[in-house]
């Protein structure tokens, strides 16, 4: 619980971040300045899979030789390790300062400043992420120690560092260069903080040379590279798509287009700090064959998951154009109906993350890996092919990109676990699916209902109202018809009474 909740308090400040500072980008330096931001954050993804998967290879075999006191072989997985992400390092680092990545990515109606802007600003954000692959190399030994709350102490000292250095940066005229270059600079400080942590944790942990072995480097490498795979898949889809918007319709297009992809991934982020829990839960059960525990913890992970996402993406396709709006207070960034295709396609993948969770703790997450992949390069041929010669927009990647989620996140990969696990699929749809539903039905008609009995008042009152009545018609609804007794008794002491309604006595 502590971890979730830690984890759930960092991303809060990720999710503030993300509104804040794009909105002070467009207001002080402009909409195609903050296209050439979020066009150096689409390159980012791309270093990050060259992690290659190694962070959670660490936390896992971390955790398996803790357990057994294996301290040498946790030094030579851990060196090993270490050797492959600074290598990747190294090579990104190399190669960012060696090409003019703005000429691959960014050649249509650019000025030569936006362009010199562009490429500054994508070797300093590059280089902050080339920093983070050794770096995961100790994140993994800090989860390993199931310390989520002491990384994400750092986490959250980082981000809000972050958030506060780039509004007075923005503020007082500095440029997306410096806020590039402040990102690099606080990554740094972290990493180190990681570092020490890690070693802090872990007494015994040794690096060097001697560690190091080819054949433990190739085991790190065939257990991340399941999970790497999955991440391209993922990640590549979703900003392989910005890259081809900002291409071939402009930074400006794709400003409009990542605010609302940003809403519907941090939701989906989110809920993956909730899912995510259930990796250690699913391997220790998988070690003791009990396959029943497995499908009831599948359904419960996923029948909870719904819970938590099916409200969330009724408000963005409901109401995700004025939130956005709000967001940036500009009309311009409003597309109402690609936010809505983007949530709706996203529902079911978001509500089953715990699916996936559950393959990954048995060790047979690969296959569902190779799907995403399959279905992500198909996604985005097509996409490449809508855009580039049939003329589409914005809309038509965001269908596309809600059919391959869909397809993979909210259809294939549950049914997959389900086989794995001997599970009926349509047993398990049922569970999941039928009482998240009828449980939202009040919350939508609130959502419905309250717009239009508003008339014309401003968009913080309707949003304020209509948000806050239809939050009020869900937690009373979840609270009588959802949690279970035992939950609403433990929130009840932690109010400091009993179910009766007397004060608890302190013994």
């Amino acid at each position: 619980m502590r971890n979730v909740v830690t984890n759930w308090i960092w991303y809060a400040i990720v999710v503030v971040h993300g509104f804040v500072v794009p909105r002070l980008i467009n207001d002080y330096r402009g909409q195609e300045l903050l296209g050439i931001w979020d066009w150096g954050w689409s390159l980012v993804l791309y270093v990050g899979l060259l992690s290659l998967g190694i962070t959670s290879a660490v936390s896992r075999y971390t955790a398996r030789y803790r357990a057994v006191e294996a301290w040498e072989d946790l030094n030579r997985a851990f060196s090993s390790s270490l050797a492959i992400l600074a290598s990747m390092c190294l090579l990104v680092i190399l190669a960012v300062t060696a090409f003019d990545v703005t000429a691959a990515f960014l050649d249509r109606d650019v000025t030569s400043d936006q362009r010199a802007t562009a490429q500054w600003t994508a070797i300093l954000l590059i280089s902050a992420a080339a920093i983070q692959l050794p770096g995961g190399a100790f994140n993994g030994i800090i989860t390993g120690h199931e310390r989520f709350d002491a990384l994400n102490g750092i986490r959250w000292l980082r981000d809000s560092s972050s958030l506060v250095g780039m509004i007075l940066i923005l503020t007082l005229g500095g440029s997306i260069v410096g806020l590039a270059a402040f990102n690099l600079a606080l990554e740094v400080a972290a990493t180190l903080a990681r570092a020490a942590l890690a070693f802090r944790l872990c007494r015994t942990l040794r690096i060097g040379p001697q560690y190091v072995r080819r054949s433990v480097m190739a085991e790190m490498l065939q257990f991340g590279g399941k999970t790497v795979m999955q991440e391209f898949a993922r990640g590549g889809l979703q900003y392989g798509v910005r890259l081809m918007l900002a291409k071939w319709l402009g930074p400006g297009t794709l400003a409009v287009f990542a605010r609302q992809q940003a809403l519907v991934m941090h939701a989906h982020r989110f809920l993956k700090q909730y899912s995510q829990v259930f990796v250690p839960s699913a391997a220790a059960l998988h070690s003791e064959k009990n396959t029943k525990a497995l499908q009831e913890l599948m359904l419960k992970g996923n029948r909870w998951g719904m819970y938590f996402a099916v409200p969330l993406m009724i408000v963005l396709i409901l109401q995700g154009g004025p939130l956005v709006q709000l967001w940036m207070k500009d009309p311009a960034f409003r597309a109402a109906e690609v936010i809505a295709v983007l949530a709706a396609g996203h529902v079911l993948a978001i509500g089953q993350n715990s699916a996936y969770s559950v393959l990954m703790g048995m060790g047979i997450h690969g296959f569902a890996a190779v799907l995403e992949c399959i279905v992500a390069i198909i996604g985005l041929v097509v996409v490449g092919i809508g855009i580039g010669w049939l003329g589409w927009g914005m809309l038509s990647a965001a269908v596309v990109i809600g059919l391959c989620v869909t397809a993979t996140g909210g259809v294939l990969i549950p049914l997959y676990a389900c086989r794995a696990l001997e599970l009926p699929f349509g047993r398990y749809l049922l569970t999941i699916l039928w009482g998240p539903l009828v449980a939202c039905l009040p919350f939508v008609a609130v959502l419905l209902s309250v717009p239009p009995l508003l008339g014309t008042v401003g968009l913080w009152t309707q949003l304020g109202v209509t948000l806050g009545g239809s939050g009020a018609v869900l937690v009373i609804t979840y609270w009588f018809f959802v949690f279970p007794p035992t939950v609403r008794d433990r929130i009840l002491k932690r109010l400091g009474r009993r179910r009766d309604g007397a004060p608890e006595v302190a013994s």
